[in-house]
């Protein structure tokens, strides 16, 4: 997936978007020390059009220390103390009142006694109009800071299902939302009294056109269907060799596909090899499509890199005795060359 340093990359909208006017950096971190009785929330807004999401966000709540209380006031400025601030992290955020939430809050079970058991009560809820409807809760005792420190939270999101979990060494999952449907508004929060401090987020995505290089084929259709086809292009083509002498430019891998007709040429779909973002190839995705031109055997070629962005400036294809296919990337100075299987 692309991946962002919201930290880095976002700091000043951080800093400027929704509640926390009194977000500062303290120690490069963002810190929002928040004294009212409601929740101050950072938020930003990303453009980005995903269709799978992951966000890791690393916190800490400073005014977390066990067995000590602090002020915040209300409204008509009376003092209160507490001594289980809350924070944690929103997203889907419409307005104050309307958001999707893991609340985060310490707890003892006898403070002070040797059988005390310390652990961070996680809560998942949605709040609409401003009533909280709790979705999951989870007390975690183990794996992660109860304190002061920092603890990474990651919210992944697959499929319309949102997976929620924390970790300071190993991830524990909280909680998984289903039928949820998203913005990309996404951000922390800080309740009264409590002092949130932000060290960085990493936002990864997936982009939506990946969905049009999503194909239906898999490894028994392209066999069933190339065992009745008299197309002397169709088949599986192998990797053969390179000529690669463009600066920089790196091969994405030694791969195998397969090219079927189409109404308007031909497809080449992916069916194994990849070594570079391998981990974005799935066999039966589409790794470019070739129309013809009017000089026979040769093709106009759209090709997805291995970040599966499309490159198009100029590229052809060239059949050489009908077995050898000819992929050239005039702009990189590349070409790589394909064998027919037999």
């Amino acid at each position: 997936m692309p991946s962002e340093l919201l930290f880095i990359n976002e700091q000043n909208r951080f800093l400027s978007y929704g509640q926390a006017q009194n977000a500062i950096i303290d120690n490069g971190c963002i810190v929002i020390d928040n004294p009212t009785s409601r929740d101050m929330f950072n938020i930003a807004e990303l453009k980005a059009e995903a269709k799978a999401w992951r966000m890791d966000i690393v916190i800490a709540n400073l005014n977390n220390a066990e067995g000590k209380k602090y002020n915040y006031n209300s409204a008509n400025g009376k003092r209160h103390k507490t001594a289980n601030t809350t924070w944690g992290v929103v997203w889907n955020y419409s307005d104050s009142l309307n958001y999707y939430a893991l609340e985060l809050k310490s707890n003892n079970t006898s403070l002070y006694d040797s059988f005390d058991v310390r652990s961070i009560e996680a809560t998942v809820c949605q709040i609409s109009n401003g009533q909280a409807i709790e979705i999951a809760r989870k007390s975690i005792a183990k794996g992660i800071n109860l304190y002061t420190g920092f603890n990474r939270i990651r919210l992944e999101s697959v499929d319309g299902k949102i997976t929620i979990s924390i970790r300071q060494k190993k991830f524990t999952e909280i909680a998984v939302v289903e039928n949820c449907t998203h913005s990309l508004t996404l951000g922390y929060f800080a309740g009264p009294g409590s002092k949130v401090a932000l060290q960085n987020i990493v936002f990864e995505y997936e982009p939506l056109h990946i969905k049009s290089i999503t194909t239906n084929w898999t490894m028994d259709s392209l066999n069933r269907h190339f065992e009745n086809s008299t197309d002397p292009i169709e088949g599986f083509w192998d990797y053969f060799d390179r000529n690669i002498s463009g600066k920089g430019v790196i091969i994405g891998g030694k791969y195998s596909l397969a090219i079927v007709k189409t109404e308007t040429g031909y497809d080449i779909i992916y069916i194994s090899g990849a070594t570079s973002s391998a981990e974005n190839w799935t066999t039966g995705m589409k790794k470019g499509c070739i129309t013809p031109t009017r000089f026979v055997g040769n093709f106009n070629l759209i090709w997805y890199d291995s970040n599966t962005e499309a490159m198009s400036d100029d590229n052809y294809v060239q059949l050489v005795d009908g077995s050898i296919l000819e992929a050239h990337f005039p702009v990189e100075k590349s070409m790589i060359r394909f064998v027919k299987r037999k």
